[in-house]
């Protein structure tokens, strides 16, 4: 006779490192019996009791049963997690088998009954099926037992069976509390929505998976949110056996969600504010400044100046008019948000035509277009707005007796890149990198209101593009804007 000896990696049950849980066992192993060294029944599974009203927990399983095949020459010690035989003394016709291991200091039996009474166990060099499936059971309700979320097994009416501690820790609910009882039942209150526990039951009762986010309460009445996933768990014949959930605690992700609303709720309110700031103060602001163009005029008109006097006024005209254009530029910048944006077929070659003739192009600047350009997906009075601020800023800052503007793009599977390439004076390395901040501010051009390259990264950013420079002092600059398709 040779004896089966299990190829799998479950030596011994307390490799999993479980505490021992009899309601828990008794789910999954209704026919275990934990003994100690001397073979003392510590405890035993549900169903057992049904056969033998004489087991209790100071019996000897040797009073009860045979163990196969425990004999002279072999101990508990040479046959633990091979197959085993328990025969019992009385009802010979009554046979359990499965595998004894090594748990702490004691043993725990874990087995099925077999129908033995016409055939005499016949040893396999292979296990049985339901050996292999003994050992999966034993593997996943300890991983079940250990899991930090909530873990619910129910029978096939959707009675609570068996709980983890996590569902204990989470609901505070003991499992005795529990037992025999819909979860449902137990846990929904009435902030619980009505939709979700109708999908609920209308997937259960389909057999189907489901999956949702919805409140339940702990038994103290606090409530809180979790994230449910489970699905029935059927039979070969297709016959639903049990149900499995698995709830995971999302109450603090669904305060810090609902904290990220409140803010961005906030933030755009304040942009609002801002933006109606901004047009009131703008008003507010071109009042005096038409009245001082006024005085001004009526001062030239009115009165023989000298020289002198008439440049003084000449000064603050222009001061006036820089101003104005300062006031307008923070009005155009507090209006560009990503709502007022409208997408359509822009021709480039329009929006650069457009923007050359919106400007006022000193008689020693010559603008270049070296190709054809593209056709693109953009906001077109936008667009028209970013390429004209930009060569606008070309226009402001180039120095030579013959300045040159060109305007190019190259194209690629993601999208485009736009060039406008100037050989004015060139930006310094350490202020690049702060060349668009609208807070920062770096020359003393009387014709630029440093606002202008702001805007257009705004503009830019909108449209989910990029835009930055390559510049040499004394030689020149050119901004590159990259577009997507």
């Amino acid at each position: 006779m040779s004896y089966y000896k299990s190829p799998s990696s479950i030596s011994s049950v307390k490799d999993f490192q479980f505490k021992f849980d009899t309601t828990s066992f008794n789910i999954f192993f209704p026919y275990f019996i934990l003994l100690d060294k001397n073979y003392i029944v510590k405890s035993h599974g549900s169903l057992l009791s049904e056969y033998f009203l004489e087991l209790n927990n100071s019996t000897s399983l040797l009073d009860l049963f045979i163990i196969e095949p425990i004999n002279h020459e072999l101990s508990i010690k040479d046959i633990l997690s091979d197959k085993v035989v328990l025969t019992s003394i009385k009802k010979s016709d009554f046979q359990i088998e499965g595998q004894i291991h090594s748990y702490k200091k004691d043993l725990l039996f874990i087995g099925n009954p077999i129908n033995s009474s016409n055939n005499k166990i016949k040893w396999e060099t292979n296990p049985p099926l339901h050996t292999k499936q003994e050992e999966q059971l034993v593997l996943l309700s300890l991983i079940a037992e250990k899991n930090i979320n909530s873990v619910i097994i129910c029978d096939s009416e959707g009675n609570i069976e068996w709980v983890n501690s996590s569902f204990i820790a989470m609901s505070g609910f003991s499992i005795e509390e529990v037992l025999g009882k819909k979860p449902g039942h137990v846990l929904q209150g009435k902030e619980t929505s009505v939709e979700q526990i109708n999908y609920l039951k209308n997937q259960i009762r389909n057999g189907l998976p489901f999956k949702c986010e919805l409140i339940n309460y702990k038994k103290s009445g606090e409530k809180y949110w979790v994230k449910i996933q489970g699905q029935a768990l059927y039979s070969r014949e297709g016959k639903i056996l049990k149900y499995f959930a698995i709830e995971e605690d999302i109450t603090k992700n669904i305060a810090l969600k609902s904290q990220t609303e409140e803010l961005a709720s906030n933030f755009a309110k304040t942009n609002k504010d801002l933006e109606s700031y901004a047009l009131i103060a703008s008003h507010d602001l071109k009042a005096p400044i038409r009245s001082i163009y006024s005085l001004i005029t009526i001062i030239k008109d009115d009165n023989e100046l000298n020289d002198i006097s008439n440049d003084y006024l000449t000064i603050i005209e222009n001061k006036l008019e820089k101003m104005n254009r300062q006031i307008e530029g923070i009005l155009d910048y507090a209006q560009i948000n990503k709502e007022s944006f409208f997408y359509e077929d822009v021709n480039c070659n329009e929006i650069i035509k457009n923007s050359i003739e919106n400007l006022n192009i000193p008689e020693n600047i010559e603008i270049k277009i070296l190709q054809n350009l593209p056709t693109i997906r953009a906001d077109k009075y936008r667009l028209q707005q970013l390429f004209q601020k930009v060569i606008c800023n070309a226009l402001n800052f180039i120095d030579k007796p013959i300045g040159i503007v060109e305007i190019d793009y190259k194209e690629d599977k993601k999208g485009y890149i736009f060039s406008i390439k100037d050989n004015g004076k060139g930006v310094a390395l350490e202020c690049q990198k702060h060349l668009f901040d609208i807070s920062k501010y770096f020359n003393n051009n009387n014709r630029s209101t440093g606002l202008g390259l702001s805007i257009a990264k705004k503009i830019v950013e909108i449209l989910n593009g990029k835009i930055w420079i390559e510049s040499e002092l004394g030689v020149g600059t050119t901004f590159f804007i990259e577009l997507k398709k």
